[in-house]
């Protein structure tokens, strides 16, 4: 995996912050990380900073990475997503789905 990661727990949610270049195999097991990472911290909040990600998604990946999201997330792990423009499409979109618990901000 090309993405770097670290992770910081906090008392109410754990902040992983993100760095590499987007790949879509890469998101994807980023994504079930995510999960782990919280299970692991004991969190059902996370915090993703993917403002250090470079490179501009294609419209198809962040729909299979949206899709994805929404699998492995599902409704009890609470994900906030902090990114940089040319990512949101994913959040909004994740965060749309039937009982999503993903906020996006877009800086």
């Amino acid at each position: 995996m090309d993405l770097a990661f670290t992770t910081e727990p906090h008392d109410h949610y754990l902040k992983m912050t993100v760095t590499g270049h987007w790949k879509l195999p890469d998101i994807m097991e980023l994504i079930e990380i995510i999960k782990a990472a919280a299970e692991q911290a004991g969190n059902d909040r996370v915090l993703v900073d993917l403002r250090g990600v470079e490179g501009r998604p294609k419209e198809m990946d962040r729909f299979y990475a949206d899709e994805r999201a929404a699998k492995v997330f599902g409704f009890k792990l609470k994900v906030a997503v902090v990114a940089r423009r040319g990512y949101q499409q994913v959040c909004r979109e994740h965060s749309r789905q039937p009982g999503s618990q993903t906020h996006c901000g877009v800086i």
